[in-house]
């Protein structure tokens, strides 16, 4: 099983800066982070209990994109051995072959849900407004074309709802 979280990053810090913070984020629930270049990898997201059950790998990489990043976590989420051994086991109890299927589907969940936060806490920390990183070379020449470009971020998923709001009340103010 294979899933994906990826969010966009506009930020004036450097990758590198980026990712250190990212394996310090990644430390926290993963027991085994390796931060190679441009590229981090955690295995044993969350690990518990029922983490006998499965296997994952995670590789968050910083891709470069019009005006910013995107920050792409992929991680490839398996049963492991122990999974299908208990599997086998209880393969002939009335009910007990769902217990394993039951502690690798939670765990997914759980797995998914520590590497969202953790890439929105990334993401959260670096994020600064695309007027700041020079997203607009050239300044508009009136105060509806500053809008209307405004509403161009919003609308192409640059700028959030309460970010172009805040935008546009900054420039109806000034």
């Amino acid at each position: 099983m294979h899933f994906e979280v990826s969010e966009r990053l506009i930020t004036n810090e450097s990758p590198e800066a980026v990712m250190e913070f990212a394996q310090r984020q990644f430390s926290k629930i993963s027991s085994k982070t390796r931060l190679e270049g441009a590229k981090l990898t955690a295995r044993m997201v969350e690990a518990s209990f029922g983490s006998i059950n499965r296997s994952d790998v995670t590789r968050l990489t910083l891709q470069r994109t019009g005006g910013g990043y995107l920050l792409v976590s992929e991680t490839d989420y398996r049963p492991s051995g122990w999974f299908w051994l208990f599997l086998i086991i209880l393969l002939f109890t009335y009910i007990g072959w769902l217990i394993p299927i039951a502690f690798y589907l939670y765990q997914r969940g759980t797995v998914k849900a520590a590497i969202e936060s953790a890439v929105n806490r990334i993401v959260n920390e670096f994020s600064v407004s695309p007027m700041a990183v020079g997203v607009h070379a050239a300044a508009p020449s009136s105060k509806a074309d500053e809008l209307k470009k405004l509403a161009e971020l919003r609308d192409s998923g640059v700028l959030s709802e309460e970010e172009f709001t805040s935008q546009k009340l900054k420039l109806l103010r000034g």
